[in-house]
């Protein structure tokens, strides 16, 4: 510290970074906070779309189940009900995977257009 006519003043925040060592500062993260916050949403993103495409797949594979057994005698269901169940069921499908692909892959908007 540079004394001044009995006064210390302290060094400023430029002067003391230039005085750190530059191997500590190679040492830092390689990414920064914002390329992790991405790479975690990513992963996590990814994690939802295999759980929701396991619970769409054995949704399917029920209504399937239901389907044979109707046509083999096991199960008793009336038409409309069993319409109602398979128009249902493929809608949830197709507006799961809808919503899944819209977070997914958002629609990047030029800056030009509102």
């Amino acid at each position: 510290m540079n004394t001044h006519q009995g006064l210390v003043e302290r060094p400023t925040a430029d002067a003391l970074f230039k005085r750190q060592n530059a191997a500590k500062l190679i040492d830092s993260p390689k990414l920064s906070q914002d390329e992790l916050d991405q790479e975690s949403d990513r992963k996590l993103k990814k994690t939802y779309a295999y759980w929701f495409i396991g619970i769409l797949i054995g949704q399917l594979v029920v209504m399937n189940i239901v389907f044979a057994g109707h046509g083999l005698g096991w199960l008793s269901f009336d038409e409309l009900t069993l319409r109602f169940y398979t128009t249902s069921t493929i809608l949830e499908v197709f507006g799961v995977i809808f919503v899944i692909v819209n977070n997914l892959f958002p629609a990047i908007k030029s800056q030009g257009q509102s």
